[in-house]
């Protein structure tokens, strides 16, 4: 077994085969952060807002991103009243909607990842039927979850493990 607990085999010295690759599936707590706002003004009625994701990947080789959330923790409205609610309820976000795409190693943006436009995550205010004047200048607090995995390099057969 390897340092991971996978099951290795060495059948005899095959020569110079190269080199394998595997996914290992790791938590987003793993030296990749991902962060981002709205590119244009919300408020009800507006389309939404397509979010342009800043990854940031600490890790020494690049990641596969297989999956990104975005979800309203907080919504600080000034305006706030008991005649005119805002709430998280006012807003929607729309996760990240495409096929895994690869993030390279620092900073780099789903723009620059040459994901495209039509599957970024989104953020939209609601066109609700009340009064939604409380959320006049509110301020979202987003939070981001990603599912990634990384790249884990296999040493031919025929090699020792150690």
């Amino acid at each position: 077994m390897d340092g991971d607990g996978h099951l290795v085999a060495g059948v005899g010295n095959l020569g110079a085969a190269p080199p394998s690759w595997r996914w290992r599936i790791m938590p987003s707590t793993g030296g990749v952060t991902v962060a981002g706002n709205a590119a244009s003004p919300l408020y009800p009625g507006a389309a939404p807002s397509r979010l342009d994701l800043i990854i940031f990947n600490h890790r020494d080789a690049p990641v596969l991103v297989k999956h990104l959330t975005v979800t309203i923790k907080t919504v600080e409205a000034p305006h706030n009243s008991a005649s005119s609610k805002c709430t998280s309820a006012d807003f929607a976000a729309r996760a990240y909607g495409g096929p895994p795409f690869l993030a390279p190693v620092g900073t780099s943006t789903l723009r620059k990842d040459r994901v495209p436009e039509r599957l970024w995550p989104t953020l939209q205010m609601l066109d609700l039927p009340v009064n939604q004047d409380g959320c006049a200048e509110a301020r979202l607090k987003l939070a981001y979850n990603s599912i990634f995995a990384t790249q884990k390099r296999r040493a031919p057969l025929g090699k020792a493990h150690r």
